[in-house]
């Protein structure tokens, strides 16, 4: 897996050490500045580039911040499985919680419906009246 950081660094690296960087022309053109010549551009002088010190220091400097970046992505790695086996172990919780509401309803249901069983249900019916009988 190619990590982002590690190719911004390489990147920044090999920018850092890299013979053509110095000798790229720069041009004001107006308030803006271009590698391509402009009518009335003004070339700028941008030096020779950095030392072999600071090339040194910025190449120590990356791997700093490499190592940094790796120690970083490791602790969350870490702590991400850290959370996955807690939702794993509340939601394993859960569902017992839910088994167990179920158990007991079933029970409660099985319950009430051995008293029932005696019950005796009836509809009661309005008598007929006479005129009602006639028809």
């Amino acid at each position: 897996m190619i990590r982002p950081l590690n190719v911004a660094l390489f990147l920044i690296a090999a920018w850092t050490v890299s013979p053509w960087a110095a000798a790229a022309k720069v041009y004001k053109c107006g308030t803006t500045y271009s590698q391509v010549p402009c009518p009335d551009g003004v070339e700028l002088n941008t030096g020779a580039g950095p030392s072999a010190a600071l090339q040194r220091a910025a190449q120590k400097e990356n791997r700093e911040a490499e190592k940094a970046a790796n120690q970083l992505e490791k602790e969350r790695q870490a702590q991400e499985r850290a959370q996955a086996k807690a939702q794993q172990a509340a939601e394993k919780e859960r569902k017992a919680a839910v088994a167990a509401e179920e158990k007991e309803a079933a029970a409660t249901q099985k319950k009430n419906a051995s008293k029932d069983k005696g019950t005796l249900y009836f509809t009661a019916k309005v008598p007929a009246t006479k005129a009602s009988q006639a028809k």
